[in-house]
């Protein structure tokens, strides 16, 4: 998460709207498409692409290249456009960043194995440097250069699996890569949310990537029958 949070610092510095990343979930691609497509919340944000750029992470194995590329809300993007002159600067400015010189590649640390790299998906959190900076959610895809062929365990289920993100999501968290709750519990955690029809109720603390707190309208309190007169 450090190598996320580093690597979108770096992603954003140039693009007249820098920002941090205050919450992270690696997400399956079948999720991340089915966001996208509406097939699991017709009313989230629609998506663009804003930034893409190329990199390397430097492992103690050597380096790794890889790609990303950086899907923001695109009422937010909007927002974030200056106006008259200054946005015409601002367009090139962004241009350059999304096809950047091979002098600015990306480049971040990594005390991992390399092998752990891998291609995917990660819903973030993103807020300008400002405490007071609005919040928004993102997609980050990363897309790491193949590595020597190597066994993988469980690659037949999961490729079995591909077209079920929620499966996908729960074998991401039988293999430790995303914290399970008595993991939260055994480290202290605390705030869980707990809004009701929220998909990261009693899961993680608000906010997190694309849930209900990051809309700012709360689902209606459940009513109950009507009693009869």
């Amino acid at each position: 998460m450090r190598m996320v949070g580093a690597l979108v610092a770096q992603l954003t510095a140039g693009s007249g709207a820098p920002q941090r990343v205050t919450a992270a979930q690696p997400w399956p691609i079948g999720l991340a498409q089915a966001l996208e497509s509406g097939a699991v919340d017709a009313d989230a944000p629609p998506l663009q692409t804003w930034l893409v750029r190329q990199g390397s992470v430097q492992t103690p194995e050597g380096p790794r290249g890889f790609a990303l590329t950086l899907r923001v809300p695109v009422l937010w993007l909007a927002s974030q456009a200056p106006s008259g002159a200054a946005a015409s600067a601002s367009a090139a400015s962004t241009a350059a960043a999304a096809v950047p010189p091979a002098v600015a590649l990306l480049q971040v640390p990594f005390t991992g194995n390399a092998q752990s790299l891998q291609s995917g998906v990660f819903a973030l959190v993103l807020q300008g440097l400002e405490v007071s900076a609005p919040r928004t959610s993102a997609l980050l895809v990363m897309d790491f250069q193949p590595q020597l062929p190597a066994t993988v365990y469980g690659r037949d289920m999961l490729t079995q699996l591909r077209m079920d993100p929620w499966t996908q999501m729960a074998v991401l968290q039988a293999s430790g890569q995303v914290p399970r709750e008595e993991d939260r519990a055994r480290n202290g955690a605390s705030g869980l949310c707990e809004t009701v029809g929220c998909p990261y109720a009693a899961r993680a603390e608000c906010a997190q990537p694309f849930c209900l707190a990051m809309r700012g309208v709360l689902p209606p309190e459940p009513v109950g029958p009507t009693p009869s007169a």
